[in-house]
């Protein structure tokens, strides 16, 4: 096996995460005193895979029994607001291919009124599992866990009934097993003067300064950023559309000269019918590891572990050029419920262009309930990523089927069987898996 290195890709105890119990501080807070909401779900799975490791000559086959939890909470009062979702699972590897493991998927955020309608403590978390190289196959070999720990506190001023002015001093910590290079401490300030235009419209103009310092010594440079933009925000009976648009310098510590770039952003929903929804994203703007990572994780709603599914994030401290557009829209009727999530994403780095990469992708999720208690569900993933530096192509497809049958109204039973390709323009990393399997849920 020509790539054998995938294969027993292993994570250092020693570097496992040691910011896990900011995360169980933030959860746990408001819950001490507070009741909140929670759904959750427990069960165990069995997935056996024909090639675990992804090796373009057949690879290793095992199966994995997990157990696992899902969860989702709110608490929203006077003067707390909480909102967590995450999924926690530990991987039993039968055939000993890979040790034994913890996966977890987790986004928290609080928000503590100390002085009502003056100061905030916000606290946030986002942990999560990335690729270490990313131009690699999903293999349990190569993927480590990443933390992003986020806390500080926000100032309000309202000058009159129309106009507000707030102030946000954050400190975050970003750490990875692996990519050390990513490992570092940041710090921002950010003020906000906001005008109300009108019931359901405002207007804003946002200055941000950050400063981030990296653990790793000889690796990519610490640098200062400014960010100046004004935003523009309008709720509509069935939507919301929200616009900004800017500049961004940046300033390496190491090397000379300024990076500039401009900064637009714009984001739409729109509920056309009460069981529909569409949502379009675009970025054009300078962006790092660790605030792509809060973007992502930022949808509480959505659940964003996955096993096959290939990610486009490479972790590392390099800030990069970022172009990106996509749109989710979903459908959930009485029977069918349906997803379709295009996108289309390109980063070119400011330091190590070969690093460059620029993807397309579509994803479908397609469900039917045939009877009362049994739905079956269709999904498939295809993507499209290019490297310029080195002309490598891939084309990633992933399909699923499964079928689910509720014997009661907490407990299922749900069955799929799954494919995950690789073509390439470079033969070492092609590769195919076959997947099935089966899980025991209990929903509360």
């Amino acid at each position: 096996m020509k790539n054998g290195h995938r294969a027993k890709r292993r994570i250092p105890a020693a570097r496992r995460p040691r910011r896990l119990p900011c995360l169980a501080l933030l959860v746990a807070l408001p819950t001490t005193c507070l009741a909140v909401d929670l759904e959750y779900e427990f069960g165990v799975s069995a997935v056996h895979s024909d090639n675990i490791d992804l090796g373009e000559y057949g690879g290793l086959s095992d199966t994995v029994l997990a157990p696992h939890l899902r969860f989702a909470l709110e608490r929203r009062g006077s003067a707390v607001k909480l909102e967590a979702r995450g999924e926690i699972e530990h991987r039993n590897y039968l055939e000993n291919t890979y040790s034994n493991e913890w996966r977890g998927e987790i986004a928290a955020q609080l928000d503590w009124s100390i002085v009502p309608q003056h100061v905030d403590l916000v606290l946030e978390d986002y942990l999560s599992h990335q690729p270490v190289d990313l131009g690699v196959g999903l293999s349990p070999g190569n993927v480590q866990r990443v933390n992003v720990f986020i806390g500080g506190p926000s100032f309000h001023a309202r000058f009159n009934d129309a106009t507000r002015f707030q102030l946000d001093l954050r400190a975050a910590n970003s750490h990875a097993e692996v990519s050390r290079d990513f490992n570092g401490d940041r710090y921002s300030a950010a003020a906000r003067l906001q005008r109300e235009l009108g019931p359901t419209h405002q207007a804003s103009l946002n200055v941000v300064a950050t400063r981030a310092d990296f653990d790793e010594a000889g690796g990519m440079s610490d640098f200062s950023r400014e960010d100046a933009y004004v935003g523009y925000r309008r709720e509509y009976a069935r939507g919301l559309m929200e616009f900004e648009l800017g500049r961004s310098r940046l300033r390496p510590e190491a090397g000379s000269g300024t990076e500039s770039a401009g900064l637009a952003r714009a984001s739409v929903t729109w509920t056309p019918t009460a069981r529909s929804r569409l949502h379009a994203d675009a970025r054009y703007q300078l962006a790092d590891s660790t605030q792509d990572l809060i973007v992502r994780q930022a949808d509480l709603n959505d659940f964003a572990m996955y096993d096959m599914s290939a990610s486009g994030l490479q972790v590392n401290a390099d800030v990069y050029r970022q172009k990106r557009f996509a749109l989710d829209y979903r459908y959930r009727g009485e029977r069918l419920e349906v997803r379709l999530r295009p996108r289309y994403r390109s980063q070119r780095y400011l330091e190590d262009t070969g690093n460059d990469h620029e993807d397309y992708s579509g994803q479908v999720e397609i469900g039917y309930r045939v009877r009362p208690r049994l739905t079956l569900s269709l999904q498939a993933l295809a993507l499209r990523r290019e490297f310029p530096a080195s002309g490598r192509k891939d084309r990633d497809r992933t399909y699923g089927i499964e079928a689910e049958y509720r014997w009661t109204r907490q407990l299922s039973l749900l069955g799929g069987v799954y494919r995950n390709t690789r073509d390439s323009n470079n033969a070492d990393f092609e590769y195919s898996e076959n997947v099935a399997s089966i899980a025991m849920l209990w929903r509360r």
